[in-house]
Order: structure tokens, then sequence, then C-alpha cells
């Protein structure tokens, strides 16, 4: 959660702010607030709504400008209002959530302030008081004017246009079917101005499902924006996303979309998503056959000159279009209709589940600003799509299998690698993620992220190598899934045979436990923790003494292998383990070195002392390092053997094996090969 001032002192101090903007207060009047500065909330809104306000606060905090504070009391008008009802559908529901958000951006760029915000009802304050009535048409008024922004060709174009480039880019399609030549067809969705006109005109040229000459009734200087638009949309591998089977249908609507501009004959704008009234569905009869209803909302479809305008669904805003209804028994009905809010929202919002995208929401509904903050830089330089707080992962194409990569990983671990690779390590830390499937939401632990960016990092692995899957990669991420990760540590060690960043593994690790610690607590296994140290711990003595054989008998040699799998294998008592050591040994105690691993090594040093064996620490050129005697391991293991009795010792024992054999990737790997 975001650590913040209090609600209701931030609320006053965006009051205030709002009453600066409408000019009934001073600029100092806002010296009282400057605690909440700090806050991302206030700081945003402040922006959003004046940037010479924003600076100010800015100076005043740094020191570099002084004043007295001004005592103001708001004497605006806090209205509540309701907000209509989301879809189920997971892809309509995001581009509902994220117009709502950017419509409230839009309300307090022009002076309003929202005050405290919940999933079905918000609080907006207006500096100048008002009624109901006018307030009504002035948020109407104000959703034409959101939507006029979001739904011209420039947003158009840096929105969803960017999600055509990315998606023909890694050679993905918006259809279900992997059949050459398939696609789909062009959305059905109202045209309220000219920027849907343009833009939908723009595709079909830079498809090729019309030409140039095809655009000869409109003007000239409306059909060089149409070309130019059409050019940013170019690109990719060539392979399109409108279906040529769907041609004669396409070239049809943009006839239509051109007759549109030349009579300057738009469609209405759709009802607003916030009302200051209660939003309701009209009683109906239960099933999904409704042809006056919304297939995508509930609500009543409009009527306009005695018509219906509803538009058919498609995947511009479904992400399963072609799912059977319930109500379709013989599979020929098509009647199920949207309405033009649900089109227009779906239009207006970037996400749009290809094959081999996967749907990604950030942080809390407390944490949206920050969130989307963060989203908006963690697409920077990728083909993945961001909006609001989602961000869509959309994964390459195999080049030998010709099929997405997160089809292959599996959608779940596929995010789990991508947001592994490519997000800041501290942000995986900071925020909760979701995998979005439909109206369904799977947590993607924290800890499983982290360890998939530290495996990733440390092994340099690749989620496809040569064309195709990395699988034994998938396999570790899954291990990661399960809090096995001394099994996913093991999978890539017998990858690779080689570490390649040992600094980061040993960081990460410890960075690890630290985060089990404070995930699992006492919620869930309160034993995952301490058995990971505990792990970690014997593994850390354990290798003092194999890097020891290990260093007697030559390392990377063939009987440096024979030696080390010995050793492996008789872990399970400390006399065992000794006994096959001291065929290559004539010393009593090996030395642990701090410069092999600082994780492993404090943890050998804690179990040391909870043994009750003395920790013999010395120091010399090399660094510091541990004495590990004989009766040190017994005391160890007799000390872990009470913590773990009768079957969870083998357990423990294997979890140990796997640990230690990936301190020695080299010899598992020659293991596999040889």
């Amino acid at each position: 959660m975001v650590n913040s001032c209090h609600t209701d002192y931030l609320a006053q101090a965006k009051k205030v702010a709002a009453d600066v903007k409408a000019g009934l207060a001073t600029k100092e009047a806002l010296l009282s607030f400057l605690e909440a500065a700090s806050d991302p909330r206030f700081s945003t809104y402040l922006e959003r709504l004046d940037p010479n306000l924003f600076r100010f606060i800015n100076l005043v905090v740094k020191g570099r400008v002084s004043g007295k504070p001004v005592l103001h009391s708001p004497q605006g008008t806090v209205h509540t209002l309701y907000v209509s009802p989301f879809p189920r559908e997971g892809q309509l529901r995001v581009a509902y959530e994220v117009g709502l958000n950017g419509f409230l951006e839009y309300l307090e760029s022009k002076g309003y302030a929202v005050l405290e915000k919940r999933e079905t009802w918000l609080k907006l304050y207006e500096p100048r008081r008002s009624y109901l009535r006018s307030l009504k048409e002035g948020i109407q008024k104000a959703w034409e004017e959101y939507l006029s922004q979001i739904l011209s060709l420039e947003s158009l174009l840096n929105n969803l246009g960017v999600l055509i480039s990315s998606l023909k880019r890694l050679g993905l399609s918006l259809s279900d079917s992997s059949r050459a030549g398939s696609g789909i067809s062009l959305p059905d969705v109202p045209v309220p101005n000219k920027g849907v006109a343009f833009f939908l005109l723009a595709w079909c040229l830079a498809e090729e499902q019309i030409s140039e000459s095809d655009l000869g009734q409109l003007p000239s200087e409306k059909r060089a924006l149409v070309k130019e638009a059409a050019e940013k949309l170019k690109g990719g591998r060539g392979r399109y996303l409108l279906g040529k089977s769907y041609a004669k249908a396409i070239r049809k609507r943009a006839k239509e979309l051109i007759r549109c501009v030349e009579d300057n004959s738009f469609d209405p704008w759709p009802r607003c998503v916030l009302s200051p009234e209660v939003p309701f569905l009209l009683l109906r009869d239960a099933g999904d056959a409704q042809g006056s209803i919304c297939y995508g909302c509930g609500h009543a479809l409009p009527r306009s000159g005695g018509s219906l305008r509803a538009y058919k669904i498609s995947k511009i805003v479904f992400s399963k279009p072609t799912v059977r209804r319930q109500s379709d028994y013989d599979g020929t009905d098509n009647k199920a209709r949207i309405c033009d809010l649900c089109a227009v929202l779906s239009l207006a919002s970037p996400l749009k589940l290809a094959q081999g995208s996967v749907l990604v929401r950030v942080g809390h509904l407390d944490e949206g600003e920050i969130a989307r903050h963060f989203v908006r830089s963690a697409v920077l330089g990728t083909l993945h799509v961001a909006a609001g707080r989602y961000i869509q992962l959309n994964s390459p194409i195999l080049t030998r299998k010709s099929k997405p990569l997160a089809q292959e990983l599996g959608r779940v671990v596929y995010a789990l690698q991508a947001l592994g690779q490519e997000v800041n390590p501290k942000v995986l830390e900071r925020f909760p993620f979701y995998l979005v499937e439909g109206a369904q939401e799977i947590p993607l632990p924290p800890r499983a992220l982290w360890l998939s960016h530290v495996l990733q990092r440390a092994f340099a692995s690749r989620p496809d190598e040569g064309g195709e899957v990395n699988r034994p990669l998938g396999e570790a991420l899954r291990y990661a899934l399960g809090d096995l990760p001394w099994h996913a540590l093991y999978t890539l060690a017998r990858r690779y045979g080689r570490v390649a960043d040992r600094f980061s593994l040993e960081d990460g690790l410890m960075r690890y436990a630290s985060l089990l610690e404070k995930e699992v607590g006492m919620k869930e296994n309160t034993d995952l923790s301490q058995r990971f140290r505990d792990v970690a711990g014997l593994t850390g003595l354990l290798s003092a003494w194999v890097g020891y054989v290990e260093g007697q008998v030559g390392r990377n040699s063939q009987e440096a292998k024979r030696a080390v799998v010995k050793l492996l294998d008789n872990l399970e008592r400390p006399g065992d383990f000794l006994y096959v050591a001291a065929y290559h040994l004539d010393s009593t105690q090996a030395r642990l070195y701090e410069a092999g691993g600082a994780f492993f090594y404090q943890e050998a040093k804690r179990l040391l002392q909870e043994a009750g064996a003395r920790a013999q620490e010395a120091e010399e050129g090399s660094g510091r390092f541990l004495n590990v005697s004989q009766d040190d391991l017994h005391r160890v293991y007799a000390h872990l053997a009470a913590r773990y009795p009768g079957k969870a010792w083998e357990g423990f024992i294997y979890e140990v094996r796997l640990s230690l054999a990936s301190r020695f990737p080299q010899y598992i790997r020659m293991e596999k090969e040889g």
C-alpha cells in the first residue's frame, strides 16, 4: 500500500488546490499542506491541475521559495457520482477501467478534484457551487470532450496503432485461427468523429484492403492525412491483422466511412460512465439471447431514429468473441450485440489479447497513480503495450515451430519469465502482480517473480534458444511458482553447467530468503523460510569439504567429477560423507571462504552457532573463512535431524543435494553429457 498522508488531509489539500486553480484562493493557501507534496496521489494531481502550482510547491519544499501560509476554507460542492457497472469479460472490463481513470484525470485537469474513489462510486469536488442538473450536463459535456480527445487520429495511433504495429512486428495475430490468410474483420464500432473514420481507413490502407484510389472522393488534405497514418501502421513480417476472407465486407465498410466524412454525418456520443444517479439494470428474463440488451455491459441498447444503436462483437471488444453463448443451441444465432459505450471504450483501449499475449494487472486500487507511472515506463523500448495499471505482454513467435512463446511455456510461466526478465527488480517487490484470465485474476507471488529475475540473470538464460522454447527455464519457473527454489536452481545449473553471474545469484538468494520470511510469515507454511536458510547453511558447510576434495584431485577433471558425484550420493549421514571424503584427504577440517558466497557463508555460521559448535572464523589473504571440522558437521547434522525428523529428513537432504550440486554445476553438466 502507498505510504501517504491521512485521507481526509489529502482530500482537503486537493480541495484547496482546486480553489486556487479556480481563482478562489491564493497559492499561499497550499503552504499549509506541504506534507501532502510527498504523496504521489497529490503531486500527480497538482501536476495535472496546474504545472505552475506543481513547480511552486516543489520550490517551496526545496527551500528555494518562501512564503507565509494563508488559511483557506473550501466552499465548493462535493458530489457523489456513481460508476456504471463494469462488464465481467476481462478485456472489456479493462477497457472500462482504463477509460474511467482517463476520464477522471481529464476532469482533474479541468479543475475538479477526485477526493475518494471506490469500485462503484466516487466523491468529486467542484470549486464553484452547482446543482444536480448542471452537474449532469457538465459531466456529459466533459465526457464528450474527453472521448473526442482519446478518439482523435493522433490518440488512436498512439494507442491502438502501437498495438497493431507491435503485433505485426512479432508476427502475432488477433484471430483465433492459425490458417494462412486468417485475420479479423474491420471492427464494427460507432463513428462519432473524423478521428475514428480516418484511423479505420488508414488501417485498411496499411494492410492493402483498399488502395489509394479508393480514397479519391476525399479532399486532398484528408487523403494525405489517411496516407500518413497508414504509413505509421505498416511494418511487421507481412502478416496482416485484417483477414483476406473479409475483403469484401471491409471494402464496403470503407466506403461507408468515406461517406460519413464527406457528409459530416457522425454517430452520437455514448452515455457517460459516471452519473449523479444510482445506475440500475432493467429487469429482464434470464439468458443471453436478449436482442435489446448489450451483450457486454447488460444495459439496454440505446435507440436512435427508432432503431437500435448496436454493434457486432469482435476481437477488438472481447478476447474470445467466438465462444458460443448459452442460448446459441444450434450455432446459428448471430444476434449478440454490444452498445456504443462498450464499442467506443474498446476501440480506445490498446489492450487486445492476441495469440501469445497475456494481460497483467499491477498494484492495488489505491496504488493507481504509482502503478500507472510504473506501467508506462516498463514498456518503453519493448513490444509490450500498457494502459492504466495493465501491461499486455506480447510474446515472440518461435521460428522453428511458428508458435508464440506464451503457448509453449504456458501463460502463467510466460508472464513470470517476461516480468522477471524485463521489469526493474525493485518494482517486483514493490507491487503485487496478477495475471488476468477472463473474469479471474491469478496472483504472481513477488518471491516467484524475484527468483525468476535472479535465475535468468545468473545463468544468462533466454526463453527461446535456437528458435525453440527453453524448456529447462520453463521447468525452473514452475518450480519457482511451487516454492521449490533449489529444484529451480538445480534445473538451470544442470542445463548450463556454469553460473554466468555468481554475485547476482548470491545476492538474489539472500533477498529471496527475506521475501520468503516477509511473504509467507504466519499465513502459510512457516517452515518455508527456515527450511530455505537451513538448506543454504548445510550446503555451505558441505561445500567446504567438497571444494577441498576437488582441489586435491584436480579441478574440472574426470576424477573430480567422480569424487564430487560420490560425495553427493552420501549426504544423508555425516559419517558416510566424511568417509568418502577421507579417500582424498588427510585433514580433519576444511575451510569455507566468505568470498565463495556470502549468503551460504552467513547461514553456515548461523547453523554452527545454533548447533553449539564453535564458529572458528579467521582471515588471510584470500579473505575471511570458517574452519569446518568433522565434529562441527556431526553437531550440525544432529541439530537439523531434530528439526526435520523422520521422512522430513529425506526431503530436506534431497534439497541439500540439489543445492550442493548447483554449487559445482560443471560436474552435473558433465554427468548429463558424458
